[in-house]
């Protein structure tokens, strides 16, 4: 099998990364319509398991996400809800491109997102939302 080209891999990062460009800028809709088109008529990627919809920890990390974000909309102050928004969608963006054999890493991750989630879900709704960054 030929080594799929580089736009195909573009078309596999655009996807994990939830790009949600329009259809008028490059990365929008009808680019990757496109690319999935060529790539299908050159036979260069392999069919995909639709069963199959990325690693364990992939999953682990979509449905944490959800979470957060589902969990944001219970605070009651417009801006809070805004502000925790945007934290949860940097962190994980942040985190994107964290290598796949980095195991200990990303279960690290996982479990400090978790325990956020825990801390979302018994704070109060009324509560603002605010980060004390601790970096050295």
């Amino acid at each position: 099998m030929r080594r799929a080209p580089r736009f195909a891999t573009r078309l596999h990062s655009a996807r994990w990364h939830g790009s949600h460009a329009d259809d008028t800028g490059p990365g929008g809709e009808s680019e990757l319509k496109a690319i999935e088109q060529f790539a299908a008529e050159q036979n260069t990627l392999p069919a995909r398991d639709p069963s199959r919809r990325g690693s364990g920890a992939q999953q682990d990390a979509r449905t944490l996400y959800k979470q957060l974000l589902r969990e944001s909309l219970r605070k009651s102050d417009p801006q809070a809800r805004q502000n925790l928004q945007e934290y949860i969608k940097a962190e994980f963006r942040r985190n994107a491109e964290m290598p796949k054999n980095q195991y200990n890493r990303i279960d690290w991750s996982l479990r400090r997102g978790k325990a956020h989630l825990e801390m979302l879900q018994n704070s109060n709704p009324a509560d603002g939302f605010s980060v004390y960054a601790s970096r050295a």
